[in-house]
């Protein structure tokens, strides 16, 4: 099975049951080319387009067989900072820019991967955080959007 982009969601009336999972980590979302095999052990061959991230419940197409295959994005260890104003969650986040450290930001959480220069960074800037393991998926501005004062 090649795969260019995906098919559509896991809720748009696909039936649970027929669902052949493939794990990926955060960074094969985001990787051009690659060669995997689902939990059904299908061969599924990735060739996005440019700019196409793979998200957690994407509906990659139908395997032989007809189980849809659908992505699984498998937790990864995370420090998720909890930056305790709008200023530090800039600063947090004009940090992490400076490392090339990908963020998602939630509910005014700054979560980026786990690692000993994001800790320190975020240790030097006095932000609290913990670390974790749960589903990463960076946040992706879409092009065309632009920032105004």
């Amino acid at each position: 099975m090649l795969v260019e982009s995906a098919a559509g969601r896991l809720g748009d009336g696909v039936d649970p049951g027929s669902v052949d999972w493939l794990d990926l980590t955060w960074i094969d979302c985001r990787t051009r080319f690659a060669r995997r095999r689902t939990r059904g052990g299908h061969e599924v061959r990735i060739l996005l387009r440019l700019a196409t991230v793979l998200r957690h419940g994407d509906v990659l197409g139908t395997a032989p067989g007809g189980r849809v295959v659908v992505v699984n994005v498998v937790p990864a260890e995370v420090c998720v900072a909890r930056p305790e104003s709008s200023e530090r969650l800039v600063a947090v986040a004009f940090e992490m820019g400076n490392l090339h450290v990908p963020i998602e930001l939630t509910d005014g959480h700054v979560v980026a991967p786990g690692g000993a220069a994001v800790e320190v960074a975020l240790e030097r800037l006095g932000v609290a955080f913990d670390l974790a393991t749960r589903r990463f998926e960076p946040t992706h501005w879409p092009t065309g959007v632009q920032l105004t004062g």
